[in-house]
C-alpha cells in the first residue's frame, strides 16, 4: 500500500492523546507498510492541531487487495471519532453502491456535490472515504475535485477543515484525467504529488520494488524468466498462475474443513498474484460470511458483481445484505438494519421479503407513517396477503383511523375466513363499539342528546356495517333537529340490512322506514315553525309516498296548504284524513272551521247563497260550534229566510245561551220576546229536537271535552301520534254513545209529532215576512285568511326550490 497526503506544510509537533493512540495503533498493528505509517501519523496530527488549515487533507491510498488500505482507513477514522463508521460526521462513498448506473450520472454529480456541502456545512471536521476510486466516474471525480484545491470558499462553503480519503487498487485512467483538469483550472499542489490522488513514492521506486520481488522469486539469475520447458520449470506466467492455483486449493480445502481464517489468507495470497479471479473473490465472501463479517463478505461481493455482473451474484449481494440486517435487527440497531435492507431491497426489488423486513425496521423505529407508506405500497403491488390487510389495520388503528383499519379487517377475512389475527382484532372492534353503544344508550336516556351522539359515532367508526348503530345516531339527530343527517342514518341502515338475516334485519328495516317517514314530518313541522311552507309540502309529499294510511300527515299537509291559501287542497287533505279517521273530533272541527273561514269570505263578498253552503257544512262537520249557526243566521236574513234564521239562532241560543252576540241577533229576529219565553217557544223546541238529531251522528260530548285540552287548535301543525291507550279511551266513548241515542231517538219521535202543529205556525208566519234593511245586521269581527285564499279556484303550481329543504 502506497499512501499520499495533501497537507499543511509544517514543523513536528506533539500530538494529543487521541493521535499519540493512532500513531502507537499503526506501529502495532501496521507490519509491513513504514512509509504509510509514517506519513498518515505525521500528516494527519499536523491537520488537526492547525487551527486555520489552508486547504483540505486529502489522503489516497494504492495497492493491491490485502495490502490494508481499508484496515488504515477505519483505523484512522476510530481514532478521531468516537463513534468510528457510525458517526454522523463520517461519509462512505462507494461507485458500485451509491453510483452503479451510468445513465443517471446527471443525478448522481448533484447528490454528491449537494452531499458534501450540507455536510460541510453542518460540521467542517466531517470525513469523506471514497472506496475503489479506479472504478469512479470521471464525472464524479470533476465534482469532488473543487473541494480539493486551496480556495477559501466553494459553492458558499467553507471545506478547509475538512478530510478526503481515497482508497483505489490501481491508478486508472480517471486519475490522469483529472490531474489533468487541476492543471487546466491552475489548482497549487506541492511538487511531490502526483495529480489528484498523488502518491509520496516515484514510479522509479514502485518498478525497482517488483523488479526486487521477481529476484526473490527467481534469484539472480535473468535465464529463468524467459526458460520454456514443458517439464517443471515452465514460463513466469505459468509459475504465477501454478502458485495462484496451489493457493486457490489450499483456501478450498481449508473452507472445507470450516478453517475460515486460514482460508481467507489462502485466498488473499492468491488474489495478491492474480486480482482477476472472480472466483476467489465469491470463495473469500463466502468465508467472510462464515465469521459473520458481512461488511467484507459486502465488499467482495460487489467486486465480484463489478467484474462480472450477472443476476446469481446480485441475488448474493442481496441476501447477504440481508442477513446483515437481520443480525443487527436483533441486536436492536434498527437504523442500520434498515439500511442494510433497504440496500437489498434496492438490488432486488421483487423480492417481498426484504421490504416486509424494511417495513418491520421502520416500525421498531416508531416511524409509522413511512411504515404505512410502505405498506400501502405492499398493498398495490400484493392484494391477496391478508397479512398487510392485518398490518395496515392495526397502523390505521394506532392513527385513530377506526373505520378505514375495520375494511382492512374485512379485506383480510374475505381473503381467508380462517385468519386468526385478523377475527382477534375484529371482535376487539366489536367489544369497543358495543360498550360505546351502552354508553350511548345512558347518554340519551339522561337527556345528554350531544355526549350520547360522539359515543355512537365511535360505535359506527369501530363497526361500521352495523344498522342498528345508524338507527340508534337517527333517533339522536331526530331529536337534535339535524333531520337531513338523521334521514341519511336511516337511508344507511336500510341498505345495510339487505344483507342480514330476515329476523333482526327486517325488523330494525322496518323500523328505519318507519323513522324516515316520521322524520320527514318533524322536518315539515320545523319548517312550518320557521314559515317554510313550501318545503313543508316537499317533505311531507315524500312523506305521504312512503305511508299513505297515516292521517297525521294528511292533516300537517292540509295545513300547510291552508298558510299557502291553496283552500282547496287543504280542504281535499283534511276530507282524506276525515275518510281514514271519521270519529276523531280534531278533524272534524278543522273541516268545520276551514268551511266557516270560506263561508266568512263569501259574506264579506255578498256572496250569501255559496256563504250559506259553507256554514252549512261547517255545522254537519262540527255541530257544537254555535258560533256556526249564529253565522249562517245572519246569513239567512240576508237571504231573507226568516224562519230557517230563527232556527238557527235559537241552536245557538241553547248552545251558548249567555253570548251577547246571540242575543243581539236574536233580538233582531224576535223583537219584544223575552229571552224565557222564547227558549219555551215551539221553534225552539224544534232547534233542538234538529240538534240532538244532529248531535247523535257525531262523537260523544265526554269525547270531545276531553281531548280539548290535548288537541292542537285550528291554524296551528297537527302531528299525529296516538299511544294506544288513547286509542283504546276513545273506542270506549264510542261504546258509551250507544244508550245516548236511545234517549235521543225518543225525543226524536215526540218532536215529529209536534212538528206537524207547527208547520201551519212557519207557513203563517213566512206569509207574514219581516222586512229587514241590509245595514241592520252588523257580522263580528272574524280571522281573515291569507290573501292567496282569495283565489283558491285556481290550481295549485308546484315550486322548485334552488336552496332545497332546511336552508334557513
Amino acid at each position: 500500500m502506497t499512501p499520499s497526503l495533501g497537507r499543511t506544510p509544517g514543523g513536528p509537533v506533539k500530538p494529543p492523546g487521541i493521535l499519540a493512540g493512532l500513531e502507537c495503533d499503526l506501529a502495532l498493528n501496521l507490519v509491513g507498510q513504514p512509509l504509510a505509517r509514517q506519513l498518515v501519523a505525521k500528516g494527519v496530527t499536523e491537520f488537526v492541531l492547525s487551527q486555520e488549515p489552508v486547504k483540505p487533507l486529502v489522503m489516497s491510498f494504492h495497492g493491491w487487495t490485502g495490502t490494508g488500505k481499508t484496515y488504515v482507513s477505519h483505523m484512522l477514522i476510530r481514532h478521531l471519532f468516537r463513534d468510528g463508521l457510525r458517526s454522523a460526521h463520517v461519509h462512505q462513498f462507494s461507485p458500485l453502491v451509491h453510483f452503479p448506473h451510468v445513465e443517471h450520472l446527471a443525478q448522481y454529480k448533484s447528490n454528491l456535490r449537494n452531499w458534501i456541502q450540507g455536510n460541510l456545512t453542518c460540521c467542517g471536521r466531517s470525513v469523506f472515504l471514497f472506496d475503489e476510486m479506479d472504478k469512479m466516474h470521471p464525472g464524479l471525480i470533476d465534482v469532488i475535485l473543487p473541494f480539493l484545491g486551496p480556495s477559501w470558499v466553494v459553492f458558499g462553503t467553507n471545506y478547509r477543515k475538512a478530510i478526503f480519503i481515497f482508497v483505489s487498487e490501481e491508478k486508472c485512467n480517471a486519475h490522469h484525467r483529472t490531474s489533468q483538469t487541476a492543471d487546466q483550472q491552475k489548482i497549487p499542489t506541492e511538487k511531490s504529488f502526483l495529480g489528484i490522488f498523488p502518491t509520496a513514492v516515484a514510479e522509479e521506486k514502485l518498478e525497482e520494488e517488483r523488479r526486487k520481488k521477481i529476484r526473490r522469486i527467481f534469484g539472480e539469475t535473468e535465464t529463468l524468466k524467459d526458460l520454456k520447458s514443458p517439464d517443471k520449470v515452465g514460463t513466469y506466467e505459468g509459475i504465477l498462475q501454478r502458485a495462484v492455483q496451489q493457493h486457490s486449493q489450499e483456501g478450498r480445502k481449508y473452507l472445507f474443513r470450516g478453517e475460515w481464517e486460514k482460508a481467507i489468507t489462502c485466498f488473499t495470497k492468491a488474489l495478491n498474484l492474480d486480482p482477476n479471479k472472480v472466483e476467489l473473490y465469491t470463495q473469500k465472501a463466502e468465508a467472510f460470511l462464515q465469521l459473520c463479517d458481512f461488511q467484507s463478505a459486502v465488499l467482495h461481493l460487489q467486486k465480484v458483481h463489478f467484474m462480472a455482473p450477472t443476476d446469481k451474484h446480485l441475488a448474493r449481494l442481496a441476501f447477504v445484505l440481508h442477513l446483515q440486517g437481520q443480525c443487527l435487527y436483533e441486536q436492536n440497531v434498527y437504523l442500520d438494519a434498515l439500511e442494510s435492507f433497504t440496500r437489498a431491497s434496492e438490488l432486488k426489488p421483487e423480492n417481498t421479503l426484504y421490504r416486509m423486513r424494511s417495513i418491520a425496521c421502520l416500525g421498531a423505529l416508531k416511524r409509522y407513517n413511512d411504515c404505512l407508506q410502505m405498506v400501502n405500497e405492499e398493498v398495490t403491488r400484493e392484494k391477496t396477503n391478508p397479512d398487510l390487510f392485518v398490518l395496515r389495520a392495526r397502523l390505521y388503528e394506532y392513527f385513530g383511523k377506526a373505520t378505514q383499519a375495520f375494511s382492512n379487517l374485512q379485506e383480510a377475512i374475505a381473503l381467508d375466513p380462517a385468519h386468526g389475527p385478523a377475527q382477534t382484532l375484529l371482535e376487539k372492534f366489536r367489544k369497543i363499539s358495543q360498550k360505546a353503544k351502552d354508553h350511548a344508550v345512558s347518554k340519551a336516556v339522561k337527556g345528554n342528546l350531544k355526549a350520547a351522539l360522539l359515543k355512537i359515532n365511535r360505535a359506527i367508526e369501530y363497526n361500521p356495517l352495523c344498522p342498528g348503530y345508524y338507527l340508534f345516531r337517527g333517533n339522536v339527530l331526530r331529536r337534535l333537529k339535524d333531520f337531513s343527517a338523521a334521514i341519511d342514518d336511516y337511508l344507511k341502515a336500510v341498505e345495510l340490512c339487505k344483507g342480514l338475516e330476515a329476523g333482526e334485519g327486517l325488523e330494525v328495516r322496518t323500523d328505519a322506514q318507519k323513522q324516515v317517514l316520521l322524520t320527514y314530518n318533524d322536518f315539515a313541522v320545523h319548517c312550518y315553525s320557521k314559515g317554510f311552507y313550501e318545503e313543508a309540502v316537499l317533505l311531507l309529499n315524500k312523506a305521504i309516498k312512503g305511508e299513505m294510511n297515516e292521517v297525521g300527515l294528511y292533516v300537517n299537509r292540509g295545513d300547510c296548504f291552508l298558510k299557502l291559501g291553496q283552500v282547496n287542497f287543504a280542504m281535499a287533505d283534511y276530507q282524506q284524513a276525515a275518510e281514514m279517521s271519521p270519529q276523531d273530533p280534531n278533524l272534524q272541527r278543522r273541516v268545520a272551521w276551514l268551511y266557516n273561514e270560506m263561508g266568512m269570505q263569501d259574506f264579506g263578498e255578498r256572496r250569501y247563497q255559496q256563504a250559506e253552503s259553507y256554514f252549512s257544512s261547517a255545522i254537519q262537520s262540527h255541530p257544537r260550534e254555535f258560533k256556526y249557526y249564529l253565522h249562517r243566521a245572519k246569513t239567512r236574513m240576508f237571504l231573507q229566510e226568516v224562519m230557517g234564521a230563527r232556527e238557527d239562532i235559537s241552536t245557538a241560543l241553547l248552545l251558548e245561551p249567555h253570548a251577547e252576540e246571540v242575543h243581539a241577533v236574536t233580538a233582531k229576529l224576535f223583537p219584544g220576546e223575552p229571552i224565557d219565553s222564547f227558549v219555551k217557544s215551539k221553534v225552539a223546541d224544534l232547534a233542538k229536537a234538529v240538534l240532538d238529531r244532529r248531535l247523535a251522528k257525531g262523537p260523544a260530548p265526554e269525547a270531545l271535552v276531553e281531548l280539548e285540552s290535548e288537541e292542537t287548535l285550528a291554524g296551528d301543525i297537527y302531528v299525529q301520534n296516538e299511544e294506544p291507550e288513547l286509542t283504546a279511551k276513545r273506542q270506549s266513548l264510542v261504546k258509551r254513545q250507544d244508550p245516548e241515542e236511545r234517549r235521543l231517538s225518543e225525543r226524536l219521535s215526540v218532536c215529529r209529532k209536534r212538528s206537524q202543529k207547527v208547520d201551519e205556525e212557519v207557513k203563517e208566519a213566512r206569509e207574514h215576512k219581516v222586512s229587514l234593511e241590509p245595514t241592520a245586521v252588523r257580522l263580528s269581527t272574524c280571522p281573515q285568511l291569507p290573501e292567496k285564499m282569495r283565489s283558491s279556484d285556481e290550481v295549485y303550481q308546484w315550486r322548485k326550490f334552488s336552496q332545497g329543504i332546511g336552508h334557513f
